[in-house]
């Protein structure tokens, strides 16, 4: 069955990515720059569900940046807003966590993506929850430590800094996370969160 995907955040890499690997069985719902959706503007995301039927919508933006207020307003306000609409117009939402949360260390970045979890876990919608790792692909385009590595192997750099030693890092190629992504679409109700 085909289904109608709005994914927030389609212009990052996991964005971009999960749009190019779904549109080959899904209709993927337009988020380009110009169309751009204000996830914490309700009206304005209301405005959007009244014009465009969306059965599933995915959720990965909250990206840290240097705005940690920007940061922490997108993610909660964001997620309230996706809460709300998400029972106003029933449609399924699939949140993008991190696997970071499991580990000792909770930072902003870690504090915020739970609170974003609360809010789900806390709502009566229809949600999944993927905690996923580091996500990287076959020509290492992404930055960091995976990157860092094939670099410094190569000869490219002569060392590798790692500013948190204490952070739990797991990997995950960019095709398995898409095709999982896909899997928990086609497989909706037989699948938990987490």
């Amino acid at each position: 069955m085909k289904h109608s995907i709005l994914i927030i955040g389609s212009s990052g890499y996991l964005g971009r990515n999960l749009k190019k690997f779904l549109s080959k069985k899904h209709q993927i719902i337009d988020n380009s720059s110009k169309k751009k959706i204000n996830i914490c503007n309700y009206n304005h995301l209301e405005n959007f569900f009244k014009k465009n039927k969306v059965d599933f919508l995915i959720n990965s933006s909250g990206q840290i940046s240097s705005n940690i207020k920007k940061f922490k307003r997108e993610s909660l306000i964001g997620n309230k807003n996706i809460i709300l609409l998400a029972k106003k117009f029933n449609f399924k939402v699939i949140f993008l966590s991190t696997t970071s949360v499991f580990g000792k260390n909770k930072d902003v970045y870690i504090s915020v993506k739970l609170k974003s979890e609360d809010l789900y876990l806390q709502s009566d919608i229809d949600y999944k929850i993927l905690r996923i790792g580091n996500v990287y692909d076959s020509n290492f385009k992404k930055k960091g430590l995976l990157k860092n590595l094939v670099s410094y192997f190569n000869g490219e750099i002569n060392f590798i800094k790692i500013s948190n030693i204490k952070i739990y890092r797991n990997f995950i190629h960019i095709d398995d996370f898409s095709s999982q992504v896909s899997l928990i679409i086609d497989k909706w109700k037989k699948l938990k969160s987490f």
